[in-house]
């Protein structure tokens, strides 16, 4: 889990001192009492107990940085003790100097939480770790809760933008050819023989299957349809409907899988042009 910000004090330069003494024992949620917390705003902050004396002189060999998680009465909590690692969990007698002065903890925090969406070469937005209000973006792994659509009028005309279905090309039949459903469900094959057995590979329940059959210039092929592993049913009829057998004449067959556990499919025929 990510550290916390730091918060800092609603007002500059400000200086207290301990109303209690605060024990090298003291650890995780034990008070550091003050007179008041005036200018302390109740939310994690760092603080440094003992930078200087009462004469104002460095004293370093006493110096700690303590984190804490709010106030509470003229308390704040403790989170971390020798937060920045420079020293030990001290005991600090009453009437020693606190601060709450700007670190490198509080610094560190700051420059963590901002190097995730800015750049830290040119202080640029990443733009792959917001979501913004006008940019155009692509999401992905995302969850939306209750959220509310204000016009779906761009959705419609996107849905219906591009209307052109790709058709594959499974170029000649042969004597016999496999239609893969993974190609598409809307595919075409040339009929250059009088006969071909053409099965179905991958058809899963629900899938749909456009098939045009075309006819070969100076051939009059028919289509025998085939179901790995289950069979086939035609609508309207124990076969399938005769197809046009003119010059380059295209047959259109709807093809539906509707039981994936015995691999039954339907088809109809349709003589299209």
């Amino acid at each position: 889990m990510p550290d916390k910000l730091l918060t800092s004090p609603t007002k500059n330069a400000i200086q207290k001192t301990l109303a209690a003494q605060l024990l090298s024992t003291a650890t995780t949620t034990d008070p550091i009492t003050f007179d008041d917390v005036d200018g302390l705003p109740n939310l994690p902050g760092v603080l440094v107990i003992r930078r200087v004396d009462t004469s104002n002189a460095a004293t370093p060999a006493f110096r700690e940085y303590i984190e804490y998680s709010g106030t509470s009465g003229t308390t704040v909590l403790i989170t971390t003790r020798n937060v920045d690692g420079s020293n030990a969990a001290l005991t600090h007698p009453v009437g020693s100097i606190v601060e709450f002065i700007p670190d490198v903890t509080w610094a560190d925090r700051i420059y963590d939480a901002l190097s995730s969406i800015v750049d830290v070469n040119d202080v640029s937005v990443i733009n792959s770790s917001l979501v913004t209000l006008t940019k155009t973006q692509t999401l992905t792994n995302k969850t939306i809760n209750g959220a509310t659509m204000a016009s779906t009028t761009s959705l419609i005309d996107a849905k219906f933008v591009s209307r052109k279905t790709t058709v594959f090309s499974n170029g000649n039949a042969g004597a016999s050819l496999a239609i893969n459903l993974n190609n598409g469900e809307t595919q075409s094959l040339t009929l250059t023989t009088t006969r071909a057995t053409i099965s179905l590979q991958n058809m899963e329940e629900g899938d749909y299957l456009s098939l045009y059959a075309i006819q070969a210039s100076g051939f009059s092929g028919s289509l025998i349809l085939a179901q790995s592993g289950g069979r086939i049913r035609y609508a309207g009829g124990a076969s399938l409907p005769d197809l046009q057998r003119s010059n380059n004449a295209v047959n259109l067959i709807g093809i539906r899988a509707f039981n994936a556990s015995i691999s039954d499919v339907v088809a109809v025929g349709s003589n299209f042009v």
